[in-house]
């Protein structure tokens, strides 16, 4: 075959060939400290160790760290390889993720992430931790259907935030799953779970589509044969999105649709803005505490109106916090509301 080609053709190909193993043993020797220390780091099952073993971990953990971190371009590729090429230990696959998550939010890094979060074992890990992982992949434009769905349908999830008083079970973990994706990507998720035979996955899934309130969130669960196979706690949001409530007596609203919309418009949408916010001498972090803000956008509004509320509400979902589920909370509150005053989905609700 070489002899049909130009000299300098067969030459070039030649030299290809010959610097191949060159630069596979290049970039082994630059990963090498990483495996190396990957290697006596990791490899344990959380569970298993005393809370002396922990303590030791993690400061092994924490050096682990400073080292990828001080390599750089070079620390994110090799962390990125490891990832992709580790086949049993389940914790790595997760705490390697966070970290490459944490230092690089590149294409490749970010669908290196959402692969080795899907091969992790929920077991192994903490709950709380995996739902900030995959909403933080949300926030990042990522499709994380299989991740959220993985969540649900584990037998046990629930935890706690740490340091803070915030219990999340399966349903409270679901609305940051699930919130954090677009309307129209949750009800393609969300849908197929309500044919499932655990009745708190079920559930789950209910919930999270009454919180959802589209035109498919309504379809389905108008669809559904009957509420009381499902927990309490869904039923009663169910009931709360399919039952048409004619709307109070009508207040002039502090403001008007323009200036509603305008304000929605210019509140956080990003940890960074609302730390650059909340710098200033009156910052204006969201609307859960700012009931004329709240009213006006209920009395204003229009269906056309609903999108730029469920992309505020999506965006409101910054971490697994009490904060976060405030502002989801006052979001959807307008949204079933200017549904009602609207009295859309009609053919789906019951008057």
């Amino acid at each position: 075959m070489l002899s049909t080609l130009q000299p300098r053709a067969a030459v070039l190909i030649l030299m290809s060939i010959l610097l191949l193993p060159t630069a596979a043993a290049a970039q082994e020797k630059g990963c090498a400290e990483l495996l190396a220390l990957k290697k006596t780091t990791y490899g344990f099952h959380p569970g298993k160790l005393t809370e002396q073993q922990q303590t030791a971990k993690e400061s092994q953990i924490d050096c682990f760290r400073r080292v990828a971190e001080s390599q750089g371009e070079r620390g994110v590729r090799c962390l990125r390889e490891m990832l992709k090429s580790e086949a049993n230990d389940s914790f790595f696959l997760f705490d390697g993720a966070r970290l490459l998550l944490h230092l690089d939010d590149s294409q490749p890094s970010l669908a290196a992430v959402s692969a080795a979060a899907a091969r992790s074992d929920l077991g192994e890990i903490n709950p709380v931790s995996y739902v900030e992982l995959v909403l933080e992949l949300a926030r990042h434009g990522m499709d994380t259907g299989a991740l959220a769905e993985k969540y649900v349908l584990y037998p046990n999830v629930d935890d706690y935030v740490a340091g803070h008083s915030l219990p999340v079970d399966r349903a409270t973990g679901a609305i940051f799953l699930y919130g954090s994706m677009t309307p129209e990507r949750a009800d393609r998720y969300l849908v197929p779970l309500l044919g499932v035979k655990e009745a708190d996955v079920r559930g789950t899934a209910a919930l999270q589509l009454a919180l959802n309130m589209t035109y498919e969130s309504y379809r389905a669960l108008a669809a559904l044969p009957g509420l009381d196979s499902l927990p309490e706690y869904a039923q009663k949001q169910v009931i709360a999105a399919l039952a048409y409530h004619a709307p109070a007596d009508r207040e002039i609203p502090a403001y008007t649709r323009e200036q509603t919309l305008a304000r929605l418009r210019t509140l956080p949408r990003s940890l960074e803005q609302m730390q650059a916010e909340l710098n200033k001498e009156s910052p204006v972090l969201g609307i859960a505490n700012d009931e004329p803000m709240v009213r006006s956008a209920i009395a204003t509004l229009n269906a056309d109106d609903l999108g730029t509320v469920r992309e505020a509400r999506r965006t409101a979902l910054m971490s697994v916090s009490e904060d976060s589920l405030n502002e989801y909370a006052a979001y959807t509150r307008v949204i079933l509301e200017v549904i009602n005053r609207l009295d859309l989905y009609k053919e789906y609700r019951v008057h």
